[in-house]
């Protein structure tokens, strides 16, 4: 369908075509109170009976969709539901965007196949409307949105403050896809590399989520498809609301996947390039606010030259340039504990920062906080302050010093470590924590700048102690030039 709309489109278009993607199948929020919402519920529901019915050889299968994100020999006991790793699925780099829009599209396109409602839209559940697991995903087993692993319980919220409007927007607001997007893959030497902040906070819900949910075979839990719908939905208010662009690097657009099945079990080949058309031809979404907006479904009052220029603006991208000015180490910190603050400090004066800033320049400061390997015990997120060596676990992420977010959603790597099994990296911008407190005079030019690390554990669990061996902690002066081709 996409493919031929592109095709019509390219050549012309027609009030046909717009008609079609004016019509195009709607990914509604969840909400029960609301009457499309439930019967998108019950078809999903349906959709998934009807998958777990099928034999495991058939690729359109419930286990054979899950087998594709988690390395599943058999579905396991919930005893041990974190104990198995992922499969091929894209984490911690730039493909983690376009690899999970090809997974959800086709899913999709096998609830429609299966059903036979060609209407129907993956529903996604807006967490920062609501922290709360939606209550149509809990019961009995009878339900097929139930999954009895899940640690989180029914009365249960995602942690207070890491899901807010004014997160997602500081997030939103970015338009380096390197931080928006996560950066370069691991097999790239470039820098900055690692996990960025939309994809580190996803990582935060599926650890709190717990049980499947906490681990590469997170697709056993019906919740992980709405919930990365949420974040594909991000993605497309990034790229098309407001008008960021992608990376134009051939290594980006031209990545191909042969991971995933159409709605009728036929494989399909993917190219990270194109799913950027995706959300225009084959689904849209139907509003609701994330950030300090409320995007709106704009296509329905574009016509076709319109609608042209925004596919060929997609399709372009921007060059992304990006040059380490200068990596500054944080004081020699082997490990951590959990359950204790970390605080790492360099031997450079705040002043360093705040004539930078001064000046309006386009650096970014970007903290690199690698690992040697995943703990054993997940069930704990990480919260990462600037300059507060009071921080701790009490600490609110309204704090001014406040910079960012992880979790450990991943699994011990293996000996040895294949493509999907990298160390755990993260990339947290310090930028926006560093003007807050420089507009505020919390900035002495003669302190050195410090960095607290606070683990969190989640669903009040006490999370036993662990020492995890910290393999970088380093801060980089990064300029990023964005460069939209003609």
């Amino acid at each position: 369908m996409a493919a031929m709309l592109l095709l019509l489109l390219g050549t012309g278009g027609c009030e046909s075509i717009l008609d079609q993607i004016r019509n195009r199948p709607i990914r509604r929020m969840i909400n029960p109170s609301s009457p499309d919402s439930v019967t998108d519920l019950d078809i999903y529901k349906n959709a998934i009976q009807m998958m777990k019915a099928l034999p495991n050889s058939d690729r359109r299968s419930w286990w054979a969709q899950a087998n594709i994100h988690g390395n599943l020999s058999a579905t396991p006991a919930c005893a041990n539901a974190g104990s198995y790793s992922f499969h091929l699925c894209q984490h911690g780099q730039w493909f983690f965007l376009p690899w999970h829009r090809a997974y959800l599209g086709h899913f999709e396109q096998i609830c429609r196949e299966l059903t036979g409602e060609k209407k129907f839209g993956l529903p996604y559940w807006n967490w920062a409307i609501d922290r709360s697991v939606p209550s149509v995903f809990w019961g009995s087993t009878s339900n097929a949105l139930f999954e009895p692993c899940r640690t989180i319980g029914a009365t249960g919220t995602l942690p207070a403050g890491v899901y807010t409007h004014a997160r997602l927007e500081t997030i939103l607001s970015d338009p380096n896809f390197l931080n928006f997007g996560s950066g370069y893959p691991f097999t790239d030497s470039r820098t900055p590399h690692g996990m960025g902040p939309l994809e580190a906070d996803h990582g935060i819900v599926h650890i709190s989520v717990g049980g499947y949910m906490g681990a590469g075979g997170s697709a056993l839990d019906p919740l992980f498809y709405t919930h990365h719908c949420m974040i594909d939905y991000c993605w497309y208010d990034w790229n098309v609301n407001r008008g960021f662009d992608n990376p134009n690097d051939s290594v980006w657009f031209n990545q191909k996947w042969t991971d995933f099945v159409d709605g009728s079990g036929n494989p399909v080949t993917d190219q990270a390039g194109l799913t950027i058309l995706w959300p225009i031809f084959s689904y849209q979404y139907e509003p609701s606010q994330i950030g300090t907006s409320s995007p709106g479904e704009a296509l329905t009052k574009k016509n076709a030259k319109e609608l042209t220029a925004l596919k060929k603006r997609l399709q372009k991208g921007a060059k992304l340039d990006v040059r380490i000015k200068r990596k500054i180490p944080f004081s020699k910190i082997e490990s951590m504990v959990t359950g204790r603050t970390v605080q790492a400090q360099t031997e450079v004066n705040i002043s360093e920062f705040t004539n930078i800033m001064k000046n309006e320049s386009r650096d970014r400061f970007l903290v690199n906080i690698g690992f040697a390997d995943y703990p054993q015990d997940r069930d704990f997120f990480v919260r990462v302050f600037v300059n507060d060596p009071a921080a701790g676990v009490n600490t609110s992420i309204d704090d001014i010093h406040y910079a960012g977010s992880f979790a450990f959603f991943g699994v011990p790597m293996g000996n040895p470590p294949d493509e999907h099994h990298h160390p755990p990296l993260y990339l947290v911008d310090l930028t926006p924590a560093l003007l807050r407190m420089q507009q505020s005079g919390l900035l002495n030019d003669n302190e050195k700048l410090t960095l607290q690390l606070v683990t969190i554990p989640v669903n009040d669990k006490v999370v036993p102690e662990q020492v995890l061996t910290l393999s970088d902690l380093s801060l980089m002066v990064s300029e990023t030039t964005i460069t939209r081709t003609k």
